[in-house]
């Protein structure tokens, strides 16, 4: 494709939850017109990966400057519940993993799907690393469970997942979100970070109207 706006996130980060819905808007406004491709980043992987516990006292900070920023809530089931659980990893894999499975069966709506994740993540509390979490995802896009489970442990999606990590890296991706607009072999930035739907919009109309 010539043209696509590549929204670059993962869904351990609480800014990309904050931003998803930004990311949605501007899809709904802009995405008959060119297609959106959601990559996860690869935040927590390899040595990194660690209890979500350990992370509590931060998260429970900083959480509120992404509701009072965003609009966004974060859930008491996540807060009070998950966020307390000593067994559950922070681990960026599985629900990559489980983004890149339902690309494979509908690309055209991968932002939604990833703020689905989020949002069972940071509202419902549910577990990431396990495939349950997703596959009660599937109904509203009415796929076949018992297939996106396949899909989700083979070995191909695994290395997929993997790959995009390092193309990110090879990028030069340090943080999330972000947000590109690319138009054959030329990139332009339209987020680092969290930016508002306003704003946002308006960069993408003048960078449209100067392409």
């Amino acid at each position: 494709m010539s043209k696509e706006i590549i929204y670059i996130y993962d869904a351990l980060c609480g800014w990309c939850y904050g931003f998803g819905p930004v990311v949605q808007q501007l899809n709904k406004k802009y995405g008959a017109e060119i297609p959106f491709n959601t990559l996860s980043g690869g935040m927590i992987t390899g040595s990194r990966v660690a209890p979500l516990a350990n992370m509590a006292a931060y998260i429970e900070q900083a959480h509120t400057r992404v509701e009072e920023l965003t609009g966004v809530k974060f859930g008491a089931a996540f807060l009070q519940g998950r966020l307390k659980d000593p067994i559950c990893l922070s681990d960026s894999e599985p629900p990559a993993i489980a983004l890149a499975v339902f690309k494979s069966f509908l690309p055209e709506l991968s932002v939604d799907f990833a703020h689905d994740i989020q949002r069972s993540f940071y509202w419902e509390g549910q577990d990431l690393n396990e495939l349950p979490t997703y596959l009660s995802l599937l109904s509203k896009y009415h796929l076949d469970e018992s297939e996106f489970a396949a899909r989700f442990v083979s070995p191909a999606f695994k290395a997929s997942v993997l790959a995009e990590f390092a193309q990110l890296q090879h990028w030069g991706v340090t943080g999330f979100p972000e947000l590109v607009y690319r138009d054959g072999d030329q990139l332009h930035a339209l987020a680092r970070g969290y930016r508002d739907f306003p704003s946002l919009d308006q960069l993408l109309e003048s960078v449209l109207v100067s392409g």
